[in-house]
């Protein structure tokens, strides 16, 4: 049973012809995501968006103390995963592992590529504006996403393509443009809405922060709510299919509840995702953690940290600490079990997730990055 775990050796897989640096640099959109989430109330005063990209940068968190409870077990999982070399930057992974956007080995110019239960991958044609960046799709096919109005330009178009065509997301009262950030089963949008207001940044004008959170509701269709006004600095991150959002509210982990009651928890240093009844990210006290939103109640997941939902309960991130820090892993009830990885692996960064693939990126020799999927 040993050998299930054996760690891949990519000597033996073809090497990958994607140019994941520059991938990286582009600061596609679940990066782009998770890095607005941790900003702190000083740092969320203001939103620097340049050439209307993001720019990138690392997104695990500063070494924190490991975590009070003890390290999670580990024990044989019940999913047997295989590692296998990418050839296209994904940028989305539904919940159900269904649907996935991608882009080819040499996207310029091109649009993004949207496949189903493996199928050949179909051209998103139709998307407006330039730079399309896809943020999510959910598990009927639906895809979100911005795109620049203009080359070099700061302000984006919102936008939904589903079944081959794209629609414009209606703009709020007194926006000029929007961004949206999540979608649920339903179709519920959740996002931000700015005033193409600007500011001084030591000399430098940058775009003034947004108006405020907005939900474009599936039903009725063609409908726009805010859902937090600008003194509140609500930044959505997640929905799920009850219409509950998790996100950043002034800095601090924030849940809002159907009903528009908001939740701090501060408990929590950052979220990194939302499934079902849980959200979870990294706690105060150092290592992972999650939140039932239904319960109020917190459980320490010791130094596993979570970055992605799976099927079936699950959530992959990496173990931190011990003599594997940055190891991915797949938790599951209370026990995470690594991956199969390359011993020569220096660093990992999970970057999505959805029913029983997993996607990362991997850094060798301190400058050679490569990208891997998990088939399990």
């Amino acid at each position: 049973m040993n050998d299930l775990l054996k760690m891949a050796d990519f000597e033996e897989l073809p090497r990958s012809t994607v140019d994941l640096d520059a991938a990286v640099r582009t600061g596609r959109a679940r990066e782009r995501r998770n890095r607005v989430l941790q900003v702190t109330a000083v740092a969320a005063a203001v939103l620097v968006v340049a050439a209307g990209v993001a720019l990138a940068a690392d997104r695990r968190p500063a070494p924190r103390p490991v975590a009070p409870s003890p390290s999670p077990s580990v024990s044989m999982p019940p999913w047997v995963c295989a590692v296998e070399p990418v050839e296209f930057q994904i940028d989305a992974i539904d919940p159900t592992g269904r649907f996935t956007v991608t882009w080819p080995v040499h996207s310029s110019g091109r649009p993004p590529l949207l496949s189903a239960d493996g199928a050949a991958p179909r051209e998103m044609t139709g998307l407006p504006g330039v730079d399309p960046l896809p943020n999510e799709v959910n598990p009927s096919g639906v895809v979100i996403g911005s795109s620049s109005r203009e080359p070099l330009s700061r302000e984006r178009i919102g936008w939904v393509h589903r079944d081959g065509g794209t629609e414009h997301l209606r703009l709020p009262e007194q926006a000029s443009w929007v961004e949206p950030r999540a979608i649920n089963a339903r179709g519920d949008i959740v996002g931000l809405a700015y005033d193409g207001s600007t500011t001084d940044v030591g000399g430098i004008t940058a775009l003034g922060p947004p108006m405020g959170a907005v939900l474009w509701p599936a039903s009725p269709p063609g409908t726009v709510q805010m859902l937090s006004g600008r003194g509140e600095y609500f930044e959505p991150g997640w929905i799920t299919d009850d219409g509950s959002v998790a996100g950043s509210a002034n800095g601090t982990p924030t849940v809002r509840r159907p009903d528009g009651t908001f939740v701090r928890l501060a408990e929590f240093s950052n979220l990194t995702g939302i499934s079902g009844d849980w959200a979870f990210g990294f706690m105060q006290a150092g290592g992972g953690g999650r939140y039932n939103i239904r319960t109020g109640s917190t459980e320490d997941l010791g130094t596993f940290m979570p970055w992605v939902a799976l099927g079936e309960g699950r959530l992959a991130g990496e173990i931190d600490g011990g003599r594997d820090p940055g190891r991915p892993a797949i938790w599951h009830a209370g026990t995470a079990e690594p991956l199969p990885s390359p011993a020569q692996a220096e660093s990992t960064r999970i970057t999505h997730g959805g029913g029983r693939t997993v996607t990362a990126v991997m850094r060798f020799n301190g400058v050679q990055t490569r990208a891997v999927t998990w088939r399990c």
